[in-house]
């Protein structure tokens, strides 16, 4: 994501905001409150998703999903944990939405891909 931010040209003072705030979102990907992260860093729900919105080109939402889909795909590689227990493990209760979600990130389901890795 920071790549992208790089490519977009933003300045140096922005770049250092924004991996602050991916540091974040990092850290509480599972129980994240946008309003809250927009009120620790002193802006407005608004205003917050407008300025990630231009310093990244995506939402912060989208890039919340691509953050627990990235993470449930590594374990996917890494592991033989259930794919349910993956779903939950990266913030999905439900194991269709993770699975829907995952298809439109890699163009195949979670099973598919775990077969295609061995």
């Amino acid at each position: 994501m920071l790549e992208i931010a790089e490519r977009r040209q933003i300045n140096p003072a922005e770049n250092l905001w924004l991996k602050h705030i991916i540091s974040q979102i990092k850290e509480n990907i599972l129980n994240i409150d946008y309003e809250e992260l927009a009120k620790k860093n002193g802006m407005a729900l608004s205003s917050f998703r407008r300025k990630f919105k231009n310093s990244t080109g995506i939402s912060i939402h989208q890039f919340v999903i691509q953050e627990k889909i990235s993470n449930a795909r590594q374990l996917i590689q890494e592991t033989n944990i259930p794919l349910k227990i993956i779903a939950e493990k990266c913030g999905y209760m439900d194991i269709f939405q993770f699975t829907k979600q995952f298809k439109q990130f890699y163009g195949i389901p979670p099973a598919a891909f775990r077969a295609s890795r061995q």
